[in-house]
């Protein structure tokens, strides 16, 4: 659906299968612009043009990719 991401995704996408994260700090040491809002975390992508929404297990162990939004329609801008 948006294929001007598929780069920045692609090294998200990297980055996360190599994260060994137990806590929400370890996510923010890989993505400094994470946010948490329970369990759901929030990544701004292609420099907040974007928002990527996923939900993430017990233990940081998993995580489930819901939506990929534009800043407009994911955000308060």
């Amino acid at each position: 659906m948006h294929p001007e991401t598929r780069i920045a995704l692609t090294r998200w996408h990297f980055l996360v299968r190599k994260a060994e994260w137990r806590k929400f700090e370890d996510v923010r040491a890989t993505f400094s612009t994470a946010d948490r809002a329970g369990a759901v975390l929030i990544f701004d992508v292609m420099g907040d043009n974007y928002r990527l929404i996923a939900t993430v297990s017990k233990g940081y162990k998993r995580l489930y990719v819901k939506a990929l939004l534009t800043h407009k329609t994911g955000g308060s801008g």
